[in-house]
C-alpha cells in the first residue's frame, strides 16, 4: 500500500519558518536523487520513492497556502487510494521545540497549527504520524504569526542545515520501519 509524506509549508514562502517541512522534504529528495514533478491531478509537486520493500512512497509539496494544505492531501489520498491516516506522515514546523530539535508524534491535537488542522480535516482524523521540526518561539506570544511567516535568519539556516541529514535519517528510518 502507498505511503504519503506531506511537506507542510507556504508554497510561495519557501524559506520561512512555517515551510521547514518543505525544506526537509527537498533535502531528502536531493539526497535520494528524487525529482519533483508537477502532477496534473494534485495541487502541488510530487517526488516518488521506490522503497526497497516495494512500498510506493510519495512525497508531496502542496502548492497552496499553509491553511489550505489539507485540500492537496485529500486529493492525494483519493488519487493514491490511501484510506487510513496511518498511511500519512506530516512534516511540520513546531513552535514549542527549539531550533535544532526533532521528534515524532503519533497523532493528536494540531495545537494551533492551522496546516495540521487542515490535514486532519481532510483525513477526517487526527491519527496520522507527524514529524515535528523545531523552529523555536518568539519572545512575545502576539508575534507568533509574523515569526512563522518570516524567513529563517542566516544563523538559523546554518543551524537547520547542520541538522538536515539527521532529520532525513530519522524520517527515512520511520518509513523503513513501517509494517507492510
Amino acid at each position: 500500500e502507498p505511503y504519503l509524506v506531506v511537506a507542510l509549508g507556504n508554497w510561495f514562502m519557501p524559506r520561512c519558518r512555517h515551510s521547514v517541512g518543505m525544506i526537509l522534504a527537498e533535502h531528502v529528495a536531493s539526497r535520494l536523487g528524487l525529482r519533483w514533478q508537477k502532477n496534473s491531478e494534485l495541487p502541488g509537486y510530487v517526488a516518488e520513492q521506490a522503497h526497497p520493500s516495494g512500498r510506493r512512497v510519495v512525497w508531496l509539496k502542496p502548492k497552496l497556502a499553509m491553511n489550505e494544505n489539507g485540500k492537496a492531501v485529500r486529493r492525494a489520498c483519493e488519487t493514491l487510494s490511501i484510506t487510513s491516516p496511518s498511511q500519512v506522515l506530516i512534516l511540520q514546523d513546531e513552535l514549542d521545540m527549539e531550533l535544532g530539535k526533532f521528534r515524532f508524534k503519533a497523532g493528536g491535537s494540531p495545537r494551533g497549527h492551522n496546516g495540521v488542522r487542515s490535514v486532519h480535516a481532510a483525513l477526517r482524523s487526527p491519527d496520522s504520524a507527524r514529524a515535528l521540526i523545531g523552529i523555536g518561539r518568539p519572545e512575545r506570544r502576539e508575534d507568533v504569526v509574523d515569526f512563522v511567516l518570516t524567513d529563517f535568519t542566516d544563523g538559523e539556516m546554518a543551524v537547520l542545515t547542520q541538522h538536515l541529514d539527521a532529520y532525513a535519517d530519522k524520517v527515512l528510518g520511520h518509513i523503513d520501519g513501517l509494517k507492510q
